[in-house]
């Protein structure tokens, strides 16, 4: 299917490049022009990689059309259906007021009842939520907006089922090394 045949009922995940994002500011910058187009579903930020994948319906070069004027050097990579069936979803939570086990129990608490949850895992060093659903993210974010702890969606990972296991271990890996790289240049 080409970008052309793109019916507005089709969801799409889009990612796009953008050289001159490598800090909040820029990312902030992105949210709030993506914000002006209709049927944006997530918007994922990676500013390692220096990525923005987007979940939304209708044409992905409204999307670049948006963000060209902020001059920080968007390209679109590619666009494609999204589909999510027979999928396990890492969702990245950042929550900048959870910092100690209090508040770890109050999300357990209000993620109890949420189906699809595979797993919490959280990081209060880095005040961040890796959660393993197989269901859609809103659900959560809803749950999680009145506890008022600041949560936003940082970035999310789609992995298919058989591959779990592998994908799991690399999430471990990537993790300890980013904590070692960080206490290193302390």
């Amino acid at each position: 299917m080409t970008q052309d045949q793109t019916t507005a009922a089709t969801r799409l995940e889009t990612e796009l490049f953008v050289s001159k994002m490598d800090c909040p500011s820029e990312e902030n910058l992105i949210r709030m022009a993506l914000g002006k187009v209709n049927d944006v579903d997530h918007i994922a930020f990676d500013l390692h990689t220096r990525t923005v994948t987007v979940l939304h319906h209708g044409n992905a070069d409204a999307l670049f059309d948006v963000l060209q004027p902020l001059r920080l050097g968007v390209e679109l990579r590619g666009s494609r259906p999204a589909k999510l069936a027979g999928r396990r979803t890492i969702s990245t939570l950042g929550i900048p007021k959870m910092d100690c086990p209090s508040e770890e129990n109050m999300i357990r608490m209000a993620l109890a009842d949420v189906d699809g949850i595979q797993s919490l895992n959280f990081d209060l060093s880095r005040r961040q939520l890796h959660v393993s659903h197989t269901a859609d993210v809103n659900p959560i974010l809803a749950k999680l907006a009145p506890l008022n702890l600041g949560t936003c969606l940082d970035s999310w990972d789609h992995v298919p089922m058989r591959s779990w296991p592998l994908f799991k271990a690399r999430h471990v890996l990537r993790t300890l090394f980013q904590s070692d790289s960080s206490l290193a240049t302390r």
